[in-house]
């Protein structure tokens, strides 16, 4: 995932890079790898701290709490925005613009997540399971049936997109 961070992006030990929702820091610490300079959004501050103990021995990164929506940037602009399966938590009607106000111009957005999907002859684990999550999380009919892994690799459209950025950045790039 991170090969072809830098690939699209372009990212190197110049780049500053944003990544809101950090948690514990796992993400942080392969971006931190990488040599880019990194500041990170948590806005729970136990989560915060343990990135804080995880970056410890790292120059160039810092983690600071706050929501995304109420972050004080001072003026900063970064090369990449990075949120791995944090962007849902957004508040797209504030989130989408400023994330594209953050950025520089030829700045790039990367939302990460990652994808279920089901292989033919294996057996059908999230069909199986279907009722439990359907009565303890309601209102996802389509849990038992995820897309094959072939049809996922096959598309450049995305699964479960992240909603409309309203036009702010370019197409879609799925990895």
């Amino acid at each position: 995932m991170f090969a072809d961070l830098v690939t699209v992006t372009g990212m190197d030990e110049r780049s500053s890079v944003l990544e809101v929702g950090c948690g514990t820091g796992q993400v942080m610490r392969s971006l931190v790898t990488l040599g880019c300079s990194v500041t990170a959004i948590e806005p729970g501050e136990e989560l915060a701290a343990l990135a804080r103990q995880r970056i410890a021995t790292f120059r160039n990164v810092e983690v600071e709490t706050s929501m995304f929506e109420e972050w004080d940037d001072r003026g900063r602009h970064f090369g990449v925005l990075v949120a791995a399966s944090s962007w849902h938590w957004v508040d797209p009607s504030i989130g989408w613009p400023r994330a594209h106000d953050l950025l520089h111009p030829a700045g790039w957005m990367a939302p990460l997540d990652n994808v279920v999907v089901r292989r033919p002859g294996e057996p059908e684990v999230y069909a199986e399971t279907a009722d439990v999550h359907e009565r303890f999380c309601p209102g996802n009919p389509g849990w038992g049936h995820p897309p094959l892994e072939d049809d996922v690799r096959t598309t450049d459209e995305g699964w479960g997109l992240v909603d409309d950025s309203g036009g702010l950045f370019g197409p879609t790039i799925v990895r």
